[in-house]
């Protein structure tokens, strides 16, 4: 007997971790840790924001940690990548 598939639900493309709180298997802890992951780029970047990721699972999203630098001569921002995380493991 084949088993059925839940399907997933939709984040929503410019969607916020605050917007997903509710679809979240443990909210409290997956804001932790990526709180817990930005603060640690801004320490070692003096900046940090996070990405989160719209095409895995609602549950325990993907995130990717970034950081922006601003070149002295031009003034121009660039954003690099610090880090991609798995929403799951935080690894």
């Amino acid at each position: 007997m084949a088993t059925k598939r839940v399907p997933p639900t939709p984040i929503a493309a410019d969607a916020t971790i605050a917007d997903m709180i509710e679809t979240l298997d443990k909210p409290v802890e997956y804001v932790r840790r990526v709180l817990e992951k930005l603060e640690r780029c801004k320490r070692a970047h003096g900046d940090a924001q996070v990405r989160v990721g719209v095409r895995g699972r609602a549950e325990a999203p993907n995130y990717l940690i970034e950081y922006v630098r601003e070149d002295a001569k031009t003034r121009e921002r660039t954003t690099h990548q610090d880090a991609a995380y798995s929403g799951s493991t935080h690894r």
